[in-house]
């Protein structure tokens, strides 16, 4: 939408923002509803809750990923704004040097935005800004890669950044009960769940070697 180029540029070169290194605006739907599209940064805790479904409860003790808490009607620093629209400050970019390729699709935000809050950079989520965003729209017709990719890269996430008790509790909570969950959610996607969860557990070796570098 107009100016959702200009408007993050703009911040960005504001003196006084010169600790900003991620700019989000807001995103709409085809009605023309805001997104919730930022995010809390997770803990091993969160992810287990979330693998488990328990977030959806509503227990301060397994939040949401995403902050649905406020309307996304003001400009704020926040953990994370969504992939979807990530303008980065050049310098901090080339600074982190770049995404971690290990992530596919999912979670390269999250944990580059991760890397950025602890180079002393922050997230900003920019009202004043829109511009459309469909989602899932590279893969709401492949449930079972997508689904692999995105406990894949949950994994690696949780070994790169946890401690390792922690890290092992979401490795197993993933691979031995989110199937179960996933699948009493949705038994029609029970097909799907299986061959995704039967892939993972394949490339289990590769992921916990590549997790921990």
């Amino acid at each position: 939408m107009p100016g959702n180029l200009e408007l993050p540029a703009r911040y960005l070169a504001a003196p006084h923002h010169a600790t900003v290194g991620i700019v989000g605006i807001q995103l709409t739907d085809r009605e023309g509803h805001v997104a919730r599209n930022t995010a809390r940064a997770p803990t091993a805790r969160a992810m287990i809750g979330q693998s488990l479904g328990l977030d959806r409860l509503g227990l301060g003790a397994f939040p949401r990923h995403f902050d649905t808490d406020w309307a996304h009607d003001e400009t704020r620093t926040v953990d994370q704004v969504m992939g979807a629209f990530f303008f980065v400050r050049r310098a901090v970019f080339e600074a982190l040097g770049g995404f971690d390729e290990r992530f596919f699709v999912y979670y390269e935000d999250l944990d580059f935005a991760a890397r950025a809050r602890a180079s002393g950079w922050s997230s900003v989520f920019l009202a004043t800004a829109r511009g459309f965003h469909r989602g899932q729209g590279t893969t709401h017709s492949a449930i079972a890669r997508r689904t692999f990719y995105f406990c894949r890269s949950k994994l690696l996430y949780a070994l790169k950044f946890f401690q390792l008790p922690g890290a092992l509790a979401v490795v197993a909570t993933t691979l031995l009960l989110e199937p179960v969950a996933r699948i009493v959610a949705a038994p029609r996607s029970a097909g799907d769940t299986l061959r995704a969860f039967a892939k993972l557990w394949t490339e289990l070796p590769a992921i916990l070697r590549g997790g921990r570098t």
